[in-house]
């Protein structure tokens, strides 16, 4: 996991904002074993960029490429100050990842309304025994 800690100027947060899916999409296209970011904006100019990676050499493969796509340097482009960079791991959540990438992935599926709402939640329930029939609509509406 990488954890990002950046300055943007309060009046450049939304160019940075409307950077960020393309940044995600290039990553997607052009990263070996990325799998999942998200943005945390932590006060008006400091963000936290919380990174997924697969492998630890993935990530430093990832940060030898730099800002190489037209969407990476958009992001990186309204950042004023790097603060931090560091890796982690997540000691007792490796199962919570994969069922968040799995929801995600359900989720999509489910929005093309090629699957039923019974499969989506019985497919869903392989990842987390927490999710009832109810809250299957409620969970479409997360991104």
């Amino acid at each position: 996991m990488e954890l990002t800690r950046f300055k943007v100027p309060a009046d450049r947060a939304d160019e940075l904002l409307q950077a960020r899916p393309a940044m995600v999409a290039d990553f997607r296209a052009d990263r070996e074993g990325f799998l999942d970011a998200q943005l945390i904006r932590v006060d008006d100019e400091t963000w936290l960029d919380v990174v997924w990676w697969r492998s630890s050499e993935d990530f430093a493969a990832s940060r030898e490429k730099g800002a190489n796509l037209p969407g990476i340097k958009a992001f990186f482009a309204p950042i004023a100050e790097m603060v931090s960079v560091e890796e982690g791991t997540t000691e007792g959540y490796a199962s919570w990842g994969g069922a968040k990438l799995a929801s995600r992935a359900l989720v999509e599926v489910r929005a093309t309304g090629l699957v039923s709402k019974e499969f989506f939640c019985v497919v869903h329930q392989l990842f987390s025994d927490t999710l009832a029939m109810d809250r299957v609509d409620e969970l479409a509406q997360f991104p």
